[in-house]
């Protein structure tokens, strides 16, 4: 009986349509948590040199009453590709509204997800011929209990760094997957 039930798991864990499922549910969290969830305080050290980049008024640091405090520890790789983002939205006239500033964390995020399974797929069924299925949903069910869930929705450039990271290693298992031909 236990073989049974431990088939049904199993089972379940090896569908498609609980890993589609398991990425829908992922998109209904982040697209409410943009209705929820109120801005993070560091905003105004990211978000805001975007927007100084979007209005041309490129300056790294932060006003403090009527002072400019400029910053010389931050490096402004994720600001510039918030403001890449910010300018092409704008030309499909899209405006900068409370729901709309964490839109480019948004996809981020769900793009990280994906990247993250396409990279199990590649890694697990493509190179080692294993089940990449199992593996895929229960990193997504074990993504929602762990402190990135908790912490991926402030506007940091975490989430941004390892999208890059994930993204080069998809690079490097198609380079071993022709290598290997």
């Amino acid at each position: 009986n236990i073989m049974k039930i431990k088939d049904i798991i199993i089972g379940v864990l090896a569908s498609k349509l609980t890993l589609y499922i398991l990425l829908l549910s992922w998109v209904g969290v982040i697209v409410c948590s943009n209705f929820f969830l109120p801005p993070s305080d560091d905003g105004r050290t990211y978000f805001e040199p975007a927007l100084a980049f979007l209005y041309g008024k490129v300056q790294w640091g932060v006003f403090i009453g009527d002072d400019f405090d400029p910053h010389f520890i931050g490096f402004p790789t994720f600001s510039f590709a918030q403001y890449v983002f910010l300018f092409f939205t704008s030309l499909l006239k899209v405006p900068i509204t409370l729901y709309t500033n964490k839109m480019f964390h948004m996809i981020l995020i769900f793009s990280l997800i994906l990247l993250t399974v396409h990279l199990l797929y590649l890694y697990l069924y493509r190179l080692n011929n294993s089940d990449y299925l199992v593996k895929s949903n229960l990193f997504l069910v074990l993504l929602g209990i762990t402190p990135f869930a908790q912490q991926c929705w402030q506007v940091r450039p975490e989430v941004f760094g390892d999208v890059l990271i994930v993204t080069s290693l998809i690079f490097f298992c198609y380079w071993k997957l022709s290598s290997n031909k």
